[in-house]
Order: C-alpha cells, then structure tokens, then sequence
C-alpha cells in the first residue's frame, strides 16, 4: 500500500533489525498494531514494556493483552483508531507498563508455558 500511504508523517521502513525496530519504536509517541491476527504479540509486550500508547485491532492475542480504555485501545474502525491515538494516555501508559512487568515478565511466562506442556503430557501418560 505503499502508493496509499502517502502522508508526510507515513513512513514505511519494511523489514528491519531488532536494534532499529526498537529504536524506532522508542522514539515513538503512539504503538499502533493493526494485525489481522496474533498469537503473544511480542512487539506489543515491548511497546508496553517502553511505556508507549498502545492501539490495538480487536483480534485474539492483542485483545488478550489490551483491555481497552484500560491499557490501551482495542479498535474495530478507523474512526476508533483515530480517536484512541488523540486520546489521554498517562494512566493507560503506566497500566500497560505494570501489566507487562507484572504478568508477561520471563519468569512467569516460563512458568506458565511449563504448566502448559506438563498438562499436556500427562494426558498422555499410562
């Protein structure tokens, strides 16, 4: 869409390294993640964790991270994306910012996927 998007304020970078993408997104006001679906949605666990504005599309894994009007946005429209980038953002930067810390950090997701795949092993035991 590179011919769509042609406002001054656009720019398309396409695929970078890790280092850049952060750098970008660090330098950013607003994380906006317009996915069409997701799985854990990494970069949006560092846009939280770098306390940036996340808007989010309204798709499992995002949805599952972002409580709308809460941590962020969760946005169906681009009327809903337009309003949520304009919106407050300090009580909703830090509720992401703590989320992320609080219940997405290494040790609790390595606990959580241990569970997962002792659970499913012991399905298949005797």
């Amino acid at each position: 869409m590179r011919d769509v998007l042609t406002a001054e304020n656009i720019e398309i970078k396409g695929w970078l390294s890790r280092k850049k993408a952060l750098s970008i997104a660090y330098n950013a006001d607003v994380f906006l993640l317009t996915s069409g679906w997701e799985g854990l949605p990494i970069a949006l666990l560092e846009a939280m964790y770098m306390k940036k504005l996340c808007v989010v599309s309204n798709v499992v894994g995002n949805r599952d991270v972002i409580e709308n009007n809460i941590n962020g946005y969760v946005c169906d429209t681009v009327t809903q994306y337009a309003k949520a980038i304009l919106a407050q953002r300090s009580v909703m930067i830090e509720s992401a910012h703590e989320k992320v810390i609080s219940e997405y950090n290494t040790s609790i997701m390595s606990k959580k996927y241990e569970e997962i795949y002792a659970n499913s092993l012991s399905q298949y035991k005797d």
